[in-house]
């Protein structure tokens, strides 16, 4: 167990249950033999390019199972898979490509045609782009379709996964098969408390969630590991989703809570009913009450787990189990505002600013010790060193456990933004808005939404007062859109004559988030 790494996934059961199906992708069903020969294929076909063990390969597309050819190949000869967000703009990629020093770029046919010869321009004739269409089909197949000798360790970087940190730099987080999948499996062999455990061999599990969140990537490579039949979608829309799990006969999947409201709406808008789904797994934010009743009214055969992490902790370090969901429905109103206890392996404490730990009740950082934590961030040390201490991980959010150690999160520590399930952080934000002429200071904050959660809201000061503020207002949104993805776009923006600073000059988001929270009783959604 302890031995498994990414490059193991497929293996068993192309050897046991060739036929068995692995993933399905629209029209396409795919064995698990097909799957681990087109992994070999990966791998040779990489060995040819040149690329190295740990050299890093990106793939930018949608949810489909070239990601997973492409992933579990590259380990075979032990390079690193880059998951790029399929929402990104090519301001946001860019910078990606550049700091992995990756050599290979596998690249979906929508984005190939609107950015690929940008990008071939810019990187250069050594830069090798292959596009997940009939390109790489004919690239793949002409590769030997024999094991290769590698053998991956369980501590070697297999998974890179960027994240935008408070300076709007994005970050590589290093992942290794021994903090993604160890404590996963011993879960399951013990009873442990984790999500993971709730995978089981002969389930059918619907992924929607995108492979560049750790969310999407973890859970579609460990349902494949255990045997599960993975179902991809390439973005949720409600409608096509609720066809596809009655189809598929769909038993587990992972939402977001604003996702599993439409659900709801669509399956009771068709008067249908989900009798196969057994278990939905949901992060990113709480459910709301009334939405949990309702889900668990129309869902009465499906069990609910909530789960809290970092893709610096490879996925959940908390969960909320079923068990919890039927107390909160049942009226346990003080559990509605947890996510949960501890995962398996999972030590967390809450520190105060000495990082000396807190008691009970007491409200500081949140912070975990466990296998699961990443190596670090690639290439940058200083911000490594500083997101631990000891041999915690410093998790930048604020909360408290109680005396039956449920944890709640209260704020976060760093200006960090989720919205829809998508973390945003502000600065990132503001830099792209302070490149519009008319902006003069502005600075992004979350406000409460009753649909996402939060919903990004930009306060600005004009250069020139006098101005049509409507007509202004829309001019930086359509600016905004030219420059993000659609996530990070703000959904509003207000006018003020000036920020509130500190001495320093730091502007203190707090004054400006606290008329839109100060009836809520906690300061995250």
């Amino acid at each position: 167990m302890s031995g498994m790494t990414l490059a193991h996934i497929s293996q068993q059961y192309a050897q046991q249950q060739p036929e068995r199906t692995a993933i399905v992708f629209k029209d396409r069903q795919i064995s698990y033999a097909n799957l681990n020969q087109s992994a070999n294929q990966v791998a040779h076909g990489l060995t040819k390019l040149d690329v190295q063990p740990q050299d890093r390969i990106l793939f930018l597309d949608v949810n489909n199972d070239r990601f997973y050819e492409v992933a579990i190949g590259s380990s075979r000869i032990g390079a690193v898979i880059v998951p790029i967000h399929a929402k990104f703009v090519l301001n946001e990629i860019l910078p990606i490509i550049q700091d992995s020093q990756a050599k290979v770029l596998f690249i979906g046919r929508v984005f190939y045609t609107a950015i690929g010869e940008q990008l071939q321009a810019l990187l250069g004739d050594t830069f090798t782009i292959i596009c997940t269409d009939e390109q790489y089909e004919i690239w793949r197949d002409h590769q030997s379709i024999n094991p290769n000798d590698y053998q991956q360790d369980t501590r070697e970087i297999c998974l890179q996964l960027y994240t935008s940190g408070t300076t709007g730099v994005s970050k590589g987080v290093e992942l290794c098969s021994l903090s993604l999948f160890h404590t996963a499996l011993d879960a399951k062999q013990n009873h442990g408390l984790s999500p993971l455990a709730q995978f089981h061999s002969d389930d059918h599990v619907l992924l929607s969630l995108p492979h560049a969140h750790i969310a999407g990537s973890l859970a579609g490579l460990f349902a494949l590991y255990l045997g599960c039949k993975l179902v991809l979608v390439e973005q949720f829309n409600p409608q096509n989703v609720l066809q596809i799990m009655q189809q598929e006969q769909v038993s587990l999947t992972l939402l977001v809570p604003v996702m599993l409201k439409h659900l709801l709406d669509a399956l009771s808008e068709n008067n249908q009913a989900l009798n196969t789904l057994k278990n939905v797994i949901y992060g990113a934010a709480p459910m709301p009450t009334t939405l949990l009743k309702a889900a668990i009214k129309r869902l009465p055969h499906t069990h609910f787990g909530q789960i809290y992490g970092l893709t610096e902790s490879s996925g959940p370090i908390t969960y909320l189990d079923a068990q919890d969901h039927l107390d909160i429905a049942q009226g346990n109103d003080r559990l509605s505002h947890s996510c949960g206890r501890a995962t398996h392996g999972v030590e967390i404490q809450i520190l105060n600013e000495k990082f000396e730990q807190l008691l009970s009740g007491q409200i500081g950082e949140i912070a975990c010790r466990s296998i699961q934590n990443m190596n670090g961030y690639w290439q940058k040390p200083t911000e490594t060193s500083q997101t631990f201490h000891n041999e915690y991980l410093l998790t930048g959010d604020l909360g408290y456990m109680d005396e039956q150690g449920y944890l709640y999160i209260y704020d976060r520590k760093k200006d960090m933004v989720i919205s829809g399930g998508e973390n945003v952080y502000p600065t990132e934000i503001e830099d792209i808005l302070y490149q519009h002429p008319d902006v003069s200071e502005v600075a992004v904050i979350g406000v409460p939404d009753e649909t996402w959660g939060e919903c990004l809201k930009a306060i600005i000061v004009l250069k020139n007062n006098n101005q049509d503020v409507a007509s202004i207002a829309q001019n930086i949104l359509e600016f905004s859109k030219s420059k993000l993805a659609n996530f990070k776009v703000p959904k509003s923006i207000d006018f003020v004559e000036q920020l509130p600073r500190n001495p320093a000059g730091k502007v203190l988001r707090q004054i400006l988030r606290e008329p839109y929270w100060s009836k809520q009783d906690r300061q995250v959604s």
